[in-house]
């Protein structure tokens, strides 16, 4: 497993005990941004490199989503295992007003998603707006980030506009999208118990613009 060098964490003290880095076409004779002395090498030319390193321990565990494939779920329950170590975590601001609807593309599509647990719990996700195009939702805790959608002008494309949306959860989830400009409806549903799989709908909504 690759280590990060220690001399590095001598000179960029970090408060937070995990930093997460996703990296993009990392050539391999430079260094990752923001990881100056990762001792890791790129994932090669179009993947996707997620690192993940433990400030404390100095652990790292690197994943890899290749070229040309839709980004697959990660659900590493035994990603780290410092769970005895102890650090002052800065608290994270609320940056979502606690509502059922997300409004994306200058608001003319509406998003909501229930989510069902295995013992029958249900409830709406709440929103949080990330960009006018995407945002995401949380369901038990503010600080866990359940599932991200966008919704995308890709009219100069194919006429149409795309839906995506990526999951870190394996309750049952029902995404429901609504041009509000026609009325139109598009479903998703992850079943219970199953990894959220990657979502793209290049051909959600019909009418441009």
């Amino acid at each position: 497993m690759p280590k990060a060098n220690p001399s590095c964490r001598s000179r960029t003290p970090e408060p937070s005990p995990t930093v997460n880095e996703v990296q993009h076409d990392a050539p391999n004779d430079r260094p990752s941004p923001g990881f100056p002395c990762s001792d890791h090498t790129g994932p090669g030319p179009g993947s996707t490199l997620l690192t993940v390193i433990d400030n404390l321990t100095d652990e790292v565990r690197t994943y890899v989503n290749p070229q040309g494939r839709p980004f697959q779920p990660i659900q590493d329950t035994s990603a780290l295992s410092g769970c005895s170590a102890s650090a002052s975590l800065s608290s994270l601001p609320t940056a979502a007003v606690q509502a059922s609807e997300l409004l994306l593309n200058n608001g003319r599509f509406r998003v909501e998603i229930t989510w069902e647990t295995a013992d029958g719990n249900s409830d709406p996700g709440i929103p949080v707006q990330l960009t006018s195009d995407t945002g995401y939702f949380w369901f038990f805790d503010d600080s866990n980030v359940e599932v991200v959608v966008k919704v995308l002008d890709g009219c100069a494309v194919n006429g149409r506009y795309w839906v995506f949306a990526g999951g870190l959860t394996d309750v049952e989830t029902h995404i429901r999208v609504t041009d509000t400009l026609t009325g139109a409806e598009r479903t998703y549903t992850n079943p219970q118990g199953k990894p959220f799989l990657p979502l793209q709908d290049t051909e959600a909504f019909s009418r441009c613009p």
